[in-house]
């Protein structure tokens, strides 16, 4: 059987809601599989390691490694490293896309698979 995707597009303000989204793909008559995001927004420390605030709604994302990152060697391509590392630097905006952890606890959980750090100049 193929693969389907939907996309989702969030209005100004509103946060995102995995579960509901998981909910309304079953009553499409669908397997839910993964929440994939792309968000634009501040990144803070949080506890000992790196959050994503998004300023329109207050929605935190704890950032995580991916699972192939987790069994990497440290340094090694890890994203997150070079994330945090930016923000070290004084970079404190980036744009995250990752996967949501299913876990419902919140804040929510983001694999940063892919960034980009925007500067204020760039900053729209």
């Amino acid at each position: 059987m193929e693969s389907q995707e939907a996309k989702v597009f969030l209005k100004p303000g509103e946060k995102l809601d995995p579960p509901a989204l998981r909910e309304a793909v079953k009553k499409a008559d669908f397997t839910p599989q993964r929440v994939r995001v792309t968000a634009k927004g501040e990144l803070l420390s949080y506890s000992d390691g790196l959050a994503l605030k998004i300023p329109e709604t207050g929605q935190m994302f704890i950032l995580i490694p991916t699972v192939v990152e987790e069994k990497k060697e440290p340094g090694e391509n890890d994203k997150l490293a070079e994330l945090k590392a930016a923000f070290k630097n004084g970079l404190n905006k980036a744009i995250v896309s990752g996967t949501v952890s299913e876990d419902e606890e919140l804040p929510l959980k983001l694999s940063v698979e892919k960034y980009e750090l925007v500067r204020e100049n760039d900053d729209k």
